[in-house]
């Protein structure tokens, strides 16, 4: 079983002055996650990934969550926790190559 945490919306290929080699290196690890899905699976490997949006308590993250989130708020660091540990779990184990956004619709 392999998590890997990225980062919501750099699919998309957009980011901030200063950002782009962090940005196309989380874009990057999408494909990274899907490929290895593809190559493992028939060893029952599974390859899943987490993107986090805007998270409260972050370095980088804003006191008050940008417009674009459409629920309103921050996420918490427990909500993340909890979507890699449904992940990991059984009840997700025929999930591979899954990119799991927790980020309150901010990259819709």
């Amino acid at each position: 079983m392999i998590v890997h945490l990225g980062i919501s919306g750099a699919e998309r290929g957009r980011s901030a002055p200063g950002a782009t080699a962090y940005v196309a290196s989380k874009a990057g690890l999408v494909v990274l996650t899907r490929s290895l899905a593809r190559a493992e699976g028939r060893h029952g490997i599974r390859a899943v990934q987490v993107n986090p949006g805007y998270i409260a308590g972050g370095d980088f993250t804003p006191d008050e969550p940008p417009s674009t989130v459409l629920m309103g708020r921050l996420g918490t660091p427990g909500e993340v926790a909890h979507a890699v540990r449904f992940l990991a779990s059984e009840e997700a184990a025929y999930m591979t190559g899954a990119v799991l956004n927790v980020d309150g619709g901010a990259f819709l």
